[in-house]
């Protein structure tokens, strides 16, 4: 108790709790119910390491405990906020192995598409998302489902640009995978990454200065504003011949007002 209380020790919290349980049979109830609500109060405290901790180890110790799903389940969000998309991707598919018959499969499934989508891997996401069609016919997120599975058919097609041997096009369609990513899915982390694939890898292109802006603004949106202006100060490094040389060093002067 004197541990948990101000979560000051929480990983020697859950481990004396842990003790306690066994000392009384490892059938004790409010004890598993204790480890479990500390688990989710470092998530919610966004105490990652430690959440993970505790709550692994209530999934391990109490497999069968009414809550281990919905701990499972946290296991594989707090790895996706972290955009550790394999291992959020593996804490779910264990939700729908090990839960069958939960309450947490249908966004255990949604989530395994939405982290599929931060792995490039369109063609897979796409399957996953015309699954839940099929198997939640009547959920709320059909809809949306059925529209990601629209613009997924389009990046699977931009994709093939893209790897295609000597396509002359292919900074073109890279750019297009990274603005269907962020005006269409909304997933502003996945749009930078694809953005900078066309300054890495078409340096010479002429959207490789719109990108690295569109890198810059995309940062500014999210708040992250160092690291908008470092984005912004490389397209006027890099392009001054650019006509966004100047807006990018507008916008670093004018995120210090703002």
């Amino acid at each position: 108790q004197t541990y948990q209380n101000n979560l000051e020790q929480p990983l020697r919290a859950a481990e004396a709790y842990q003790e306690v349980n066994v000392a009384r049979g490892g059938n004790d109830a409010g004890i598993q119910n204790t480890i479990y609500q500390i688990g989710v109060r470092l998530k919610n405290k966004k105490r990652w390491v430690e959440a993970l901790h505790v709550l692994e180890m209530f999934v391990d110790s109490f497999p069968r405990h009414p809550q281990a799903g919905q701990a499972l389940t946290m296991i594989g969000q707090v790895h996706q906020t972290n955009e550790a998309w394999q291992d959020a991707i593996a804490a779910y598919r264990r939700v729908i192995t090990e839960f069958p018959t939960g309450n947490w499969i249908k966004d255990a499934k949604w989530s395994i598409a939405e982290c599929t989508i931060n792995l490039s891997r369109w063609r897979e996401a796409m399957d996953g998302y015309e699954a839940y069609v099929r198997d939640y016919p009547g959920d709320g997120k059909v809809a949306e489902a059925k529209r990601r599975v629209g613009i997924l058919k389009d990046l699977v097609r931009y994709q093939t640009l893209v790897d295609e041997e000597d396509q002359r096009k292919a900074f073109d369609a890279q750019y297009q995978i990274a603005t269907i990513v962020l005006k269409q899915l909304s997933n502003r982390i996945k749009a930078i990454i694809e953005y900078r694939k066309v300054a890495a890898n078409w340096a010479k292109s002429h959207l490789a200065d719109d990108a690295l802006y569109a890198v810059a603004t995309t940062y500014l949106a999210m708040g992250e504003t160092d690291k908008a202006r470092e984005a912004a100060r490389v397209v006027a490094k890099q392009y001054p011949e650019s006509p966004l040389a100047d807006d990018a060093l507008y916008l670093v002067g004018k995120s210090y007002e703002d």
